[in-house]
């Protein structure tokens, strides 16, 4: 059986031509990571990004 392969945050906006900062693309990434079931503060470390950095921007990127 073959491994399955994922596409990154930046793979999927790039696959649909979306122009996003690198900010955006990591906030991203800790939801999606999230929803996954990864802890935040896991997510937060695997994306570079600080709860604060998170949480002031999160419902912005969310409204896109």
């Amino acid at each position: 059986m073959a491994d399955k392969e994922e596409l990154t945050t930046k793979m999927h906006a790039e696959f649909i031509g979306c122009e996003l900062s690198e900010l955006d693309l990591n906030v991203m990434g800790v939801i999606g990571a999230t929803r996954r079931g990864i802890l935040l503060e896991n997510a937060l470390k695997e994306y570079g990004l600080t709860e604060e950095e998170f949480k002031a921007n999160v419902k912005r990127v969310l409204t896109k």
